[in-house]
């Protein structure tokens, strides 16, 4: 069975696009403070007669205390708030889809008074990087030609983002309820080093790349580097899963820093977690492309556009797909954390509109137009 990059391209549309949809239809509801600018989960209504309980929540909804820090007391929590919360009415899936729409185009999703928030270097980065990304990627997709020039400048405006997002990380205070990869923090530092590897396929594809920096260890460190971090993505984030059920079990034993959780928190948790698996092992799939072409060198490449005059626009697009898909998802991460989008079911219909016009719009316009100059697999051993 074949495998090719544009079914990596198109299962990324749809782990992207339809797990936070899950999100809403479970029935999370994020709200924001702004002394953490980190996600909570709201944990009212509880319908409840016990003090204790609600002692346990406020402890829940502020981690950082010092009441919750001994074992005995944070199993206490953990055993609390897994007992039967009241149960909310659930809209169906395209009620909560058309009532996300509505407030989109009516506005009402979003806050204004919040956009100043925007006004950072690192935010107009995150923001600007889509232009130079999208903008090549219907232009590849239309032309069935990679321009090597415009490639160059989203390999930069690619490192730029890394940048801005490894700033993210560093503002950003740890939510201790949470596994690695699974709270924003963790999210713009997997981010951050996910795109430096990215950037250098970006650049390594085209005639611009110096032929200097093949002859010395530069690539295989690359190679080593995308290998490392795609692979990490998905196996911490199965790990995480584990961990995040083994902190808050009825009678948990962990002893380490996380903080147990309510159940709504958690089912969001897993959701980031289960997008980082599926995203992740697609992600490996780039892998063997950047190892053969590591390895066996421009001449290589250059034979292979010979035999198939769209393959270069082929793997490009399909780079900068991948490339969207992790800076679409931080951005909406942002426009939310800054309370700047103050729907969850705006943020998921944007969420879904953005992957299928960024993501699967150029690869199905690519797809039906030049598929006969491009090979799937076979062109590894040509």
């Amino acid at each position: 069975m074949k495998l090719s990059i544009r079914f990596c391209a198109l299962q990324w549309f749809i782990s992207i696009g339809l797990l936070p949809l899950l999100l809403v239809v479970d029935g999370f509801t994020p709200i924001i403070t702004p002394s953490t600018s980190s996600i909570h989960t709201a944990v009212t209504p509880l319908i409840t007669s016990s003090s204790d309980r609600r002692r346990s929540v406020f402890l829940l909804a502020n981690t950082n205390s010092d009441e919750a820090s001994t074992l005995p007391e944070r199993t206490a929590i953990a055993t609390t708030i897994t007992e039967e919360q009241q149960e909310q009415e659930k809209l169906s899936e395209f009620q909560e889809l058309q009532i996300g729409w509505d407030q989109i185009v009516s506005l009402e999703a979003f806050d204004g008074t919040h956009i100043d928030r925007l006004w950072t270097p690192e935010d107009v980065i995150g923001i600007a990087i889509h232009i130079p990304l999208v903008s090549l990627a219907f232009i590849t997709a239309t032309t069935g030609q990679m321009a090597p020039s415009l490639f160059a400048i989203c390999a930069i405006s690619t490192l730029l983002t890394s940048l801005a997002h490894f700033k993210m990380c560093f503002d950003e205070p740890r939510d201790w309820k949470a596994p690695r990869m699974a709270e924003p923090k963790s999210v713009y530092e997997f981010s951050a080093i996910y795109l430096l590897p990215f950037a250098w396929l970006q650049w390594r594809i085209t005639p611009l790349y110096p032929s200097a920096l093949e002859q010395g260890p530069f690539e295989v460190l690359a190679c080593i580097a995308l290998s490392a971090i795609t692979i990490y993505g998905f196996a911490y984030a199965i790990y995480g899963k584990y961990l995040l059920a083994k902190v808050n079990a009825p009678h948990s034993t962990y002893e380490g820093p996380l903080q147990p959780s309510t159940p709504a928190y958690q089912t969001q948790a897993q959701l980031y977690l289960t997008g980082n698996v599926v995203i992740n092992s697609l992600a490996c799939l780039f892998l063997p492309f950047a190892w053969t072409l590591a390895i066996r060198g421009t001449d290589w490449w250059n034979r292979v556009q010979e035999l198939h005059p769209n393959q270069a626009a082929f793997l490009g697009i399909s780079i900068l797909v991948a490339t969207i898909g992790d800076t679409s998802g931080n951005l909406l991460l942002r426009l939310q954390q800054l309370q700047i989008t103050t729907s969850v079911r705006a943020l998921v219909v944007m969420g879904i509109l953005s992957n299928v016009i960024f993501l699967l719009v150029p690869e199905l316009l690519f797809n039906g137009i030049y598929s006969s100059g491009i090979s799937e697999v076979g062109f590894y051993w040509e």
